[in-house]
């Protein structure tokens, strides 16, 4: 009888114990390969890996940064990476040349007026005091075919300034500042640190914002987001929804604790701490809105990096 009772309390105390174990800690660990473009947009994932959000869903996430949006999707297709996170346009363009890519989830935006990331800055000794007084000067953008380059076409064209007329010159993100100093420059279409560290500086003034249509900038247009092939994203839906929920997390620190998550910026960055405590943190979600999504797309064809029209579903990894 004593035996049995034995028996009986073991069993209840096991069923108790296996109760108590929370889901995270009965999962697997997970193994999961980022490749990302380090940058503010960034922050998110710094913020996940620093407060442990990552290693309560029990998500062994590894960072792989690569300098540019091309190198994070070549590491994605060539399976050197599972998910990428960069622009939102290369992505775009990549799938309109039949890769594989979808969008998992968004990174952050921008919106008139709440946030603005992409920006044409005119030096203070150019003379140029909006996008009609471009005609004849020199421009420098990050790359050709990049989302600044495509601000500077979009921004033209709706001015009624032939890209003819003006000069392009390709100049890395953290050149441009020294670019207007030295005069090689006339103006810059340039992105978050690097703008607040130039009006800091009061080397110039902004002309012109965003990297769609005039008429959009109000809609919540993606400037990062999370992407995957469809292949990897078909066969992992539970290491996506552990990514999701952590990154949910980390939004959810960074909106409620903006000055450490800047100090997480600046100890991952490794950027001025002037120039971090002075810019605006742009607003970060999961979520993806596809009118602002469209509006990408629909610029990216008027200007034509986009040979066809693209609807916004297409990108999306629950679309069929």
């Amino acid at each position: 009888m004593n035996t049995r009772r034995h028996f009986a309390t073991w069993l209840t105390a096991s069923f108790i114990g296996a109760a108590l174990i929370s889901p995270a800690q009965a999962q697997e660990v997970k193994k999961l390969r980022v490749a990302l473009v380090p940058g503010i947009g960034c922050l998110s994932i710094y913020v996940a890996t620093i407060k442990g959000f990552f290693k309560a869903e029990n998500l062994d996430l590894e960072e792989i940064p690569i300098n540019t949006g091309p190198g994070a999707a070549t590491a994605v297709t060539s399976n050197s990476a599972d998910v990428g996170y960069g622009g939102t346009l290369p992505i775009i363009l990549a799938r309109s040349h039949n890769i594989p890519f979808r969008f998992v989830m968004g990174g952050y935006y921008e919106q008139a007026p709440l946030s603005s990331d992409d920006a044409i800055i005119a030096s203070n000794k150019s003379g140029i005091n909006s996008v009609a007084d471009l005609k004849g000067k020199v421009i420098a953008v990050n790359n050709a075919g990049g989302v600044n380059d495509q601000q500077v076409r979009l921004k033209l064209a709706e001015a009624g300034i032939p890209i003819e007329s003006v000069k392009i010159l390709s100049v890395p993100f953290p050149q441009m500042q020294a670019a207007l100093q030295i005069g090689n420059a006339d103006a810059v279409a340039t992105v978050e640190p690097f703008r607040t560290a130039i009006l800091l500086a009061k080397l110039g003034k902004v002309i012109a914002r965003g990297y769609v249509k005039d008429k959009d900038l109000t809609k919540a247009v993606p400037v990062g987001v999370f992407y995957a092939t469809e292949q990897w994203i078909n066969g992992n839906a539970d290491t996506l929804a552990r990514l999701k929920r952590s990154i949910e997390k980390a939004n959810d620190f960074i909106k409620a604790n903006p000055a450490e998550a800047k100090e997480i910026l600046v100890q991952r960055l490794r950027l001025p701490a002037d120039v971090v405590g002075a810019l605006t943190l742009p607003p970060y979600t999961t979520t993806i809105d596809p009118a602002g999504l469209q509006a990408v797309m629909d610029a990216a064809l008027s200007v034509g990096f986009l040979k066809k029209p693209m609807k916004a579903q297409e990108m999306f990894a629950d679309s069929k």
